[in-house]
C-alpha cells in the first residue's frame, strides 16, 4: 500500500516552489520594480536609482514612466548630464505621462538643468491636454533663464495661444517684449494682463510698476498717472515708486517737485543711487543748475563709467558753464556708445 504522506508533501512543495517563483516573478516586473522604487525615492535615492535602472531594463526601455523617474532622481542629485542621458533613452514620448513631464520639467529648472526642463516641457507641450499651457510656461521660463529672450518670447506667444485668458502670460509677454526693445507692444500687452487680473496683489503691483515705467519713457503721462494714483500709499513709499513718481512729475514739468522727490530717495538709498543721481542731474539741467547736475552725473559715471545718457548730458552741462575741451570729451564718448549700440542692432537683424 502507498502511503499518500510523500505525494501530499510533493504537492505542497510544489505550491510553496510555484508560489515562490510567482511572487519573485511579480516582484521583479517594470511596474513592480517602479513601484518599490517610488516607494523609497526619498529614504534611499540611490536604492531607487538602481531599481528604476533594472526596470527599464527589464522593460526593453518601453517603460517611460520608470526614465522619467530616475530623470528626477538624478537631478535632485546633481547629475543633469546623466539626467539628460536617462531621457534621451525614452523612445515613445506619446506613452508618456505628460503630467510627469511637466512635474520633471520643473524640478530640472529648480535645479539649474535647464536643457532638461526645455526638452521635457516641449515634449509634454506635443501631447494633448489641459497641461499644454503649463508645460509652455516652464519653456518660456527656461529660455528666459538663459536669456534667450527671441525663443522664450516665441513660447510665451503659444503660451497665451493656448491660454489667451492668463494674465500671467500677458504679463511675461509684457517683460519679454521690454527686454527686446519693444516698448509699445510691451504695453499693449501689459495693460491686457492687468485688465484680466486688476486686482492689487504683489504679482500686479509689479506689472503695474513695469507699466508706468514704461508709459513714462513712451510720454503716456495721464495714463501712467492713472495708474501710480491706484497703487496704495504705503506701496508708493518703495524707492523704486518714488523714483517713478518724480519721472512723472520731470515729464509733467513740476520740476520742483520732482528735485524734492529724488532729494528723498538719495537720502533713503544706501550702496546704489545711481539712478537717482542720473535723474537728479537731468532736473537740475531742466531747471539751469549747470553746476548741481555736473556734479550729479559725475557720480553717475563714477559707479558706471559706461553710462551713454550720462556723458551726453554731463557734456552738455559742461557746455553751458564754458568747460568746452572736457564737454567734448563726454560728448565723443557717448557718440561712440551710440555707434556701438547701432552697429549691435544691425548685427542682430541681420
Amino acid at each position: 500500500m502507498i502511503s499518500i504522506r510523500p505525494r501530499f508533501a510533493a504537492t505542497i512543495l510544489l505550491l510553496v516552489l510555484g508560489g515562490t517563483a510567482s511572487i519573485w516573478m511579480l516582484r521583479t516586473t517594470p511596474d513592480s520594480l517602479y513601484r518599490q522604487a517610488i516607494a523609497i525615492k526619498d529614504t534611499d535615492p540611490k536604492q531607487a536609482q538602481k531599481l528604476l535602472l533594472h526596470s527599464i531594463a527589464l522593460s526593453d526601455a518601453e517603460f517611460p514612466k520608470a526614465n522619467i523617474a530616475l530623470c528626477a532622481l538624478l537631478v535632485a542629485d546633481g547629475q543633469c548630464i546623466e539626467a539628460l542621458g536617462s531621457f534621451d533613452g525614452i523612445r515613445n514620448f506619446n506613452a508618456c505621462d505628460p503630467n510627469d513631464l511637466c512635474q520633471l520639467a520643473r524640478a530640472a529648472v529648480e535645479h539649474d538643468c535647464m536643457l532638461l526642463a526645455k526638452l521635457s516641457a516641449e515634449a509634454a507641450a506635443t501631447l494633448p491636454g489641459d497641461h499644454q499651457a503649463s508645460a509652455l510656461q516652464i519653456i518660456t521660463l527656461a529660455f528666459s533663464a538663459k536669456q534667450d529672450w527671441n525663443s522664450a518670447l516665441q513660447a510665451c506667444d503659444r503660451w497665451i495661444e493656448i491660454a489667451p485668458g492668463s494674465g500671467e502670460a500677458w504679463a511675461m509677454q509684457g517683460d519679454l517684449l521690454n527686454k527686446t526693445l519693444r516698448p509699445l507692444a510691451a504695453v499693449d500687452a501689459y495693460r491686457k494682463s492687468l485688465s484680466l487680473d486688476p486686482t492689487q496683489t504683489p504679482a500686479t503691483l509689479g506689472i503695474r510698476r513695469s507699466l508706468i515705467s514704461l508709459l513714462i519713457a513712451i510720454g503716456e503721462s495721464d495714463e501712467a498717472r492713472t495708474h501710480l494714483n491706484s497703487i496704495g500709499e504705503s506701496d508708493r513709499q518703495s524707492i523704486e515708486l518714488v523714483i517713478a513718481e518724480a519721472k512723472l512729475l520731470h515729464l509733467e514739468g513740476n520740476l520742483a517737485a520732482a528735485k524734492s522727490a529724488m532729494d528723498q530717495v538719495i537720502m533713503r538709498c544706501e550702496d546704489n543711487c545711481m539712478d537717482a543721481f542720473f535723474l537728479r542731474g537731468l532736473i537740475h539741467f531742466d531747471l539751469a543748475n549747470y553746476d548741481l547736475c555736473i556734479a550729479d552725473l559725475q557720480k553717475v559715471i563714477a559707479i558706471e563709467p559706461n553710462h551713454k545718457e550720462s556723458h551726453h548730458k554731463l557734456g552738455r552741462a559742461l557746455l553751458s558753464v564754458g568747460q568746452n575741451d572736457l564737454a567734448q570729451h563726454h560728448l565723443e564718448v557717448s557718440r561712440k556708445m551710440t555707434d556701438a549700440v547701432i552697429r549691435s542692432l544691425s548685427t542682430d537683424q541681420n
